[in-house]
């Protein structure tokens, strides 16, 4: 090209030669400068295609490439993707599937140059199936969960949680549960991280045995086990029912004799196995209590009243019983006087209009030690002192059996047979056949009986004194 222009634009690489001549003198001089020409892309590292899933909601592009070209300007944009980082960078965050154009300009230059890297997006899910919720009967130990409706692959992983599941059911396909609750299905494509979700419901049969009407009788009398127990309706649950008393086997039978007073257990079992227990008590009745002096001392002959005591009414007393009754007044009666001749146990036993039965027991001990005075000597002078002659005791003899009195030479002046001790009017008064004796030394020879049958003959003097 040729130009007089002090200034020229060059389209064209090469050589250039600028003249300069001074016109007036007609001098010149000349310099050169070569043109050369810039046509280079600057380079443009999009990187590899890319993958979001549901693990990996978002993808660096070009992650941990250092870019050292200078004088390049970078540019990422995306017509349907999501740029979340600076465009400007080399590496960027992409937020969604979608073509991504990476541009470099030469700033030097003015070249650009373009790449793209495609982001694709892999979110299918699986299908995950828990199954329809299920009820545990009674009868059974457990329910099996199945998860077989759900998506299947070797990629895909289910997961059980819930009350019942242990370590070894956790990833498997079919489960036995025995705890009622929510399980929760956890169906994952291992591929995608994606998943989905099913939850089921394990519950325990609620048409269970909810409550039991019985009636019952406590035993009779203290110690009796004849208490009654007679089942009358049972609310909830399926029929037929069976009964169980105290753990024994099942039973259709209502009603159950023979139970002793205390605590009893008591179950009913539907026709599912559903089982309500219950627990009754039977009431020990009080025995029947009587209440005496356990131990008495009585000298012998002696008499004591007995008066027991109840810790029932008097109008439930159907009988009484004393025994032994050889020393007793009566042996039905309530207050029997009883006379002590030897060591002895009364009992007293008392039944009442319930047919339950009551004891006591009285020990008495005698003492047989007797107190016997004889006179030996007296006045019969119809003063009223000491106008007889008699033997006078305690209450340990019982009769006089024979009392004979004798004459200085032998010859009998009185004889009594079968009177009472300490009855003077009983005794002699110094007379033989209705005339006063005179005064003197007489012998006398008495045979008395004791209240324990013992016979003595007791022998001695009397003197008459006027």
């Amino acid at each position: 090209m040729f130009s007089n222009s002090p200034s020229v634009i060059l389209d064209e690489a090469g050589k250039y030669t600028l003249f300069v001549t001074d016109t007036l003198t007609g001098c010149g001089g000349m310099d050169s400068i070569l043109i050369r020409e810039l046509t280079d892309y600057p380079p443009v590292p999009s990187g590899p295609d890319g993958e979001l899933n549901c693990i990996q909601d978002s993808l660096v592009l070009n992650d941990g490439l250092m870019y050292t070209v200078d004088h390049v300007r970078l540019t990422w944009n995306s017509a349907d993707g999501l740029i979340l980082s600076d465009p400007s960078l080399i590496s960027i965050v992409a937020g969604a599937p979608g073509m991504y154009i990476l541009e470099a300009v030469d700033t030097t230059n003015g070249c650009a140059n373009l790449d793209t890297v495609q982001v694709f997006a892999n979110l299918s899910r699986p299908n995950a199936s828990a199954g329809e919720d299920v009820l545990i009967d009674c009868d059974e130990d457990f329910e099996t969960l199945s998860a077989e409706n759900s998506t299947q692959g070797d990629s895909i992983l289910v997961t059980w949680t819930g009350p019942g599941i242990d370590a070894a059911q956790l990833h498997q396909w079919n489960v036995q549960v025995d705890v009622p609750g929510i399980y929760l299905l956890e169906v994952m494509n291992m591929h995608n991280g994606c998943t989905d979700y099913d939850s089921v419901e394990v519950m325990y049969n609620p048409d269970v045995p909810t409550t039991l009407l019985f009636s019952l009788m406590d035993p009779v009398c203290f110690g009796d086990t004849n208490g009654l127990l007679n089942i009358q309706t049972v609310s909830g649950g399926e029929p037929m029912y069976q009964y169980s008393l105290n753990g024994d086997s099942l039973s259709a039978e209502l009603m159950y004799s023979g139970l002793s007073p205390g605590t009893h257990t008591l179950a009913v079992v539907d026709a599912n196995g559903c089982r309500l227990d219950t627990t009754f008590v039977l009431q020990q009745p009080d025995s029947v209590e009587i209440n005496v002096v356990p131990f008495v001392e009585l000298s012998i002959g002696d008499s004591l009243q007995l008066f027991p005591e109840f810790n029932i009414p008097m109008n439930e007393i159907a009988s009484i019983d004393w025994s032994p009754g050889e020393w007793l007044t009566c042996t039905d009666c309530l207050n029997p006087v009883f006379t002590g001749i030897q060591d002895d146990t009364i009992t007293i036993k008392v039944m009442t209009i319930d047919g339950c039965p009551g004891e006591a027991n009285i020990i008495v001990r005698v003492d047989r030690e007797s107190t016997i005075f004889i006179p030996n000597v007296f006045t019969p002078n119809d003063d009223h002192v000491n106008d007889w002659f008699t033997i006078f005791s305690d209450n340990s003899v019982r009769q006089v059996l024979k009392m004979e009195i004798f004459g200085r030479w032998g010859n009998k002046v009185f004889e009594r047979m079968e009177f009472s001790p300490g009855v003077e009017q009983l005794g002699w008064d110094g007379t033989f056949r209705g005339q006063p004796l005179d005064p003197g030394v007489f012998v006398y020879r008495i045979e008395i009986a004791y209240m324990d049958g013992r016979i003595e003959v007791l022998h001695g003097d009397v003197t008459i004194i006027k």
